[in-house]
C-alpha cells in the first residue's frame, strides 16, 4: 500500500498553500460557532476572493480589447492606403 505524505501529494500541497486556517482551527470554529455560521463566513470569504479574481480578469480583458482596437485602427489605415494605391493605377 502506498502511503501518501504531504510532500508527495500535489493536492495536499495546493490545499496547504491556499488554506487560511488549519483543520484544528476549523473544528474549533464549528464547535464554538456552529456549522451554518462558519459556512456563511467561508462563503463570504470565497465571494471576496472571487471578486478580486474577476477584477484582475476584467482589467486583462480591458487591455486586450484596447490592443485589438489599436490593431484594427492600424489595419484600417493600411487598407485605406492600399485602396488609394489600387485606385491611382
Amino acid at each position: 500500500m502506498h502511503k501518501v505524505t504531504a510532500g508527495s501529494n500535489p493536492l495536499l500541497n495546493y490545499f496547504k498553500e491556499r488554506c487560511f486556517i488549519d483543520a484544528n482551527t476549523m473544528i474549533q470554529l464549528v464547535s464554538n460557532l456552529g456549522f451554518p455560521i462558519v459556512c456563511v463566513g467561508v462563503l463570504f470569504w470565497m465571494q471576496y476572493k472571487q471578486q478580486e479574481a474577476h477584477a484582475k480578469e476584467s482589467m486583462r480583458w480591458t487591455d486586450v480589447l484596447s490592443d485589438n482596437t489599436e490593431a484594427l485602427r492600424y489595419l484600417r489605415e493600411v487598407v485605406a492606403l492600399l485602396r488609394g494605391e489600387v485606385s491611382s493605377d
